[in-house]
């Protein structure tokens, strides 16, 4: 391997001790690191608390790639998601915990869209209480961004819920009265019984939001009946504006 083409020996199983050795990092909570397919690194998604500062973390990690692995990597390829402390988490009214512990209901966290000559690769961020979960998609110049955006979505809901998996029935821009917005069907499928489920949410500035928010309003009406994913503490993924 080379230090300058910053590439693993074996991408798969070296991308994978790596993440194992980057958890190690006082304040890293998560960890994934992307590799193409001749060993080269392309990015390193780190989650943090708020305890130690993003640099500090970049050339933590920086050292452990060089020196375990022999690897250099430009920082600009590292990102950092910091995550409130525990204590801050848990901090407020008994009241207030207890409403959160009760509150089924996914919200949205963030959404990105990267255009590629052939259409766009889609990642969607959800959360639940105090977790969080991703989702990701795809769409060609010939097929609707909004539906891979609902099929993100429907991704990321799926770690939340163990019961079934979501699909997606129909996404449809509608007008209603002097208004438009999107109306999304979504089936909830489990031992053969499928549930379908019917969401809305009016235009906004960006229709790709607004078919995610109808998703979440369909999802959502549901979601308080399934049981959650055991074991399901927080995953790692990309930094994406909400």
């Amino acid at each position: 391997m080379t230090d300058e083409k910053a590439k693993f020996e074996s991408p798969e199983a070296d991308a994978r001790r790596a993440e194992t050795e980057i958890r190690k990092l006082a304040g890293v909570m998560g960890c994934r690191v992307v590799v193409a397919h001749d060993g080269e690194v392309l990015e390193v998604h780190v989650v943090s608390s708020e305890e130690r500062h993003p640099k500090q973390i970049i050339r933590d990690i920086e050292t452990v790639l060089l020196a375990s692995f022999g690897v250099r990597i430009d920082h600009k390829k590292i990102s950092v998601a910091r995550y409130p402390a525990a204590n801050s988490l848990v901090s407020g009214s008994r009241d207030k915990d207890r409403r959160e512990r009760t509150n089924p209901r996914l919200r949205f966290l963030g959404l990105r869209i990267n255009l590629t000559p052939h259409g766009g690769e889609i990642e969607v961020a959800l959360g639940r209480e105090k977790l969080q979960a991703f989702g990701s998609s795809s769409f060609t110049l010939a097929s609707d961004p909004a539906r891979a955006v609902v099929e993100a979505t429907l991704e990321a809901v799926g770690r939340f819920l163990s019961d079934g998996n979501f699909q997606v029935g129909s996404v449809r821009r509608i007008e209603i009265g002097s208004h438009e917005g999107f109306l999304v069907q979504v089936d909830h499928v489990q031992a053969g019984r499928s549930v379908p489920l019917l969401g809305s949410a009016l235009l906004s500035r960006d229709p790709n939001l607004s078919a995610l928010h109808a998703a979440l309003d369909a999802v959502n009406r549901y979601a308080g009946r399934l049981e959650s994913t055991a074991g399901l503490d927080f995953e790692a993924g990309p930094e994406i504006a909400p």
